[in-house]
């Protein structure tokens, strides 16, 4: 069942804004400005489905507005080539639903989080691994994309255990 276009928007600012983003409407197009970034936010609703004209619609407003990361929120799946498009430009898609439903906070999902850089280096040192020997999760996964983890990242994940507690696991994002 399709969303109603102003829920969606209304939804993916409070998203965003809950991201630390001010965001500055323009019709179903959103700029978001954080302190570093300046990202464009396409909403696309009651389509059959999301096509290549959209996309390079998209592209094309995220040069002219030199933003350093294009998001596509839409309640419709992609078109095959706008699906490979996506993929190529390194758009961060994200269907409606998990807009409407923060994964981050349902009790069954751990907490994650994305090691900084100095963090990453420490745990291996301490291991005596190296990237290829942790774990791995793959970019698709839900929660990677809603925390925009990149192939390289290591997640720490908090994990609730009947006996130790908390129990910490790594995993390194892969591409898919």
């Amino acid at each position: 069942m399709p969303f109603a276009e102003e829920e969606m928007i209304k939804k993916t600012i409070e998203k965003f804004e809950d991201d630390g983003y001010t965001i500055q409407r323009d019709g179903s197009d959103l700029i978001g400005i954080s302190e570093d970034e300046r990202i464009v936010i396409k909403v696309a609703t009651g389509e059959k489905s999301v096509g290549v004209s959209e996309v390079r619609a998209l592209l094309k407003r995220a040069e002219k507005e030199k933003a350093t990361e294009v998001h596509l929120v839409s309640d419709s799946p992609l078109t095959p080539q706008a699906k490979k498009m996506v993929a190529e430009a390194g758009i961060r898609f994200t269907s409606m639903r998990n807009v409407l439903i923060d994964l981050l906070q349902h009790e069954l999902v751990p907490k994650h989080e994305i090691l900084s850089e100095e963090e990453k280096q420490k745990l291996l040192e301490s291991l005596g691994a190296g990237l290829e020997q942790l774990p791995k999760i793959r970019k698709t996964d839900p929660i990677i994309k809603l925390l925009g983890g990149k192939p390289g990242d290591v997640v720490r994940i908090y994990r609730k255990s009947p006996t130790a507690g908390t129990s910490i696991y790594y995993r390194v994002v892969v591409g898919a």
